[in-house]
């Protein structure tokens, strides 16, 4: 008898499952305001812990000239603890960058790109900008409304009841979309977290741009591990052996000490990779009115150092123009 009910009960979990995956499939006949929902399937989560949710994708024109991507992940009963979190992009947006937090710990979990392929290149390409006025606009503001409004009314299809609580949790360019949403859209959320928010973009920008173009002589070129020696040396002399520094403010790095007193190794810098490391922390200043930009305080990990500079030298801009086209060349709104 015990075990009939047991099987019971698994017959009775097998069948709601699979009622609750029939649903999920069902929001692709959704109709949204400016927005298709081009799939939405069954998936479950990584890990040892299995979680299933609904994986919604979302194609979103507000204009004819728009592309939003939005992706959104709904912890099926009973695994939803009922809330909704919405996560800003890195970069230029140029990709969707999943994780599975959200739902091992039943949290909505939704995310917006330009293009869903998730790729480093991808989220820091910019030519869509080039003579795409209402993209620039997407890119700004208009494309995080947008996510929230589709997952809102999908979530409240999919689960007959609107999320309890909504969170907007963002870094860098996610952290400028923190606080554009907290500035356009206040009502929208009941928390928003502004991370490291890179709200200032023209003068980020021009400085990065600025020093790629004074970094071009090759024999400049920071390999990983002189930029790895480069913060070991900050790390020693300003932050005591520390992973980290407290104030990076205060640390004046001693660069002539790590300067090459016969062949050069891995161990020492050049004249010319001495200049380079000068340039990268040095406060940039903008060419027209004087006003200091941005420079690359001490300590940082390797790759954020290299991100100033692009690979190898060479600058991370594939197409100057389409930068300008965000006002982002030597100009300070």
């Amino acid at each position: 008898m015990k075990t009939s009910r047991v099987i019971g009960g698994a017959a009775a979990l097998i069948v709601a499952f699979a009622a609750r995956a029939e649903d999920c499939g069902k929001l692709t006949a959704m109709k949204l305001s400016h927005g298709t929902v081009t799939s939405a399937e069954q998936a479950l989560t990584e890990g040892t812990t299995k979680i299933a949710y609904c994986r919604v994708r979302v194609t979103s024109k507000p204009t004819r000239d728009s592309d939003i991507r939005i992706e959104l992940w709904i912890p099926l009963e009973p695994e939803w603890n009922g809330k909704f979190e919405q996560v800003g992009n890195g970069g230029f947006a140029g990709a969707i960058t999943l994780r599975q937090n959200g739902a091992r710990t039943g949290v909505g979990v939704c995310r917006r790109g330009y293009r869903r392929r998730s790729s480093v290149r991808r989220q820091y390409r910019r030519q869509w900008a080039l003579n795409h006025e209402e993209k620039i606009k997407d890119y700004g503001w208009r494309a995080i409304s947008e996510t929230t409004l589709a997952s809102k009314r999908i979530i409240q299809q999919f689960k007959s009841k609107t999320a309890a609580k909504a969170y907007f949790v963002g870094c860098s360019d996610g952290g400028r979309e923190a606080l554009m949403m907290a500035q356009r859209f206040p009502r929208y959320f009941d928390g928003i977290v502004a991370g490291a928010p890179a709200n200032a973009m023209s003068r980020l920008l021009t400085q990065r741009r600025g020093a790629q173009r004074s970094a071009q002589p090759v024999d400049g070129h920071l390999s990983s591990a002189k930029l790895g020696l480069l913060q070991a040396s900050v790390l020693k002399s300003c932050g005591n052996g520390a992973r980290y520094l407290k104030d990076p403010r205060q640390c004046q790095p001693d660069l002539p000490s790590l300067k090459c007193m016969g062949a050069e190794t891995d161990t020492c810098l050049t004249d010319a990779q001495i200049a380079t490391a000068q340039l990268i922390y040095q406060e940039q200043k903008d060419p027209l009115r004087g006003a200091a930009l941005y420079g690359v305080l001490p300590g940082p990990k390797p790759s954020k150092a290299a991100g100033t500079l692009g690979s190898r030298g060479r600058t991370m801009v594939e197409n100057p123009r389409a930068l300008a086209s965000l006002g982002i060349i030597w100009r300070i709104w």
